[in-house]
């Protein structure tokens, strides 16, 4: 009878993994990835505010070559994290880099010339009263309130 195969369970394998760290890319190649990303998840049909935050979305990179995504509030925050794992996937990809991560930066709106963009049922009803000031009455009136 033969002798049983040796067992390779304390760690003496001598298959070699190589995990690539990455490249070094620029930020011009990462934001070139994420609009491709983006044209492809819109020209699909997925998820509309996904794409709507992945084309209003400014990125930036930091000192160890992670993406940051300057959004303006927790919503868009919920949107990225529909597509995270999928862009996060296309990015390691693309730029030949698998230590990239994306993480989020809520900034302020300056004054600036453009509405601000109205998100949630609250902010639109903010808006439309403080135009028409009798729908404040109207919605204490019908005893109404925002779910």
């Amino acid at each position: 009878m033969p002798p049983p195969p040796p067992n390779n369970f304390g760690g003496t394998s001598k298959k070699k993994v190589s995990k690539s760290v990455g490249q070094s890319f620029t930020l011009e190649s990462a934001q070139k990835v994420w609009k491709s990303f983006a044209d492809h998840y819109s020209s699909n049909g997925k998820s509309k505010f996904a794409s709507i935050l992945l084309d209003e979305a400014t990125i930036s990179l930091d000192s160890q070559l992670n993406v940051i995504v300057d959004i303006t509030n927790s919503i868009q925050n919920d949107h990225l994290a529909i597509v995270r794992s999928d862009l996060l996937r296309q990015l390691r990809s693309d730029l030949k880099n698998e230590t990239i991560e994306i993480s989020t930066r809520i900034v302020q709106l300056e004054n600036s010339n453009e509405p601000k963009k109205m998100y949630s049922a609250q902010d639109k009803f903010k808006f439309l009263q403080d135009k028409y000031p009798a729908l404040k009455t109207l919605r204490q009136k019908l005893g109404l309130d925002f779910d």
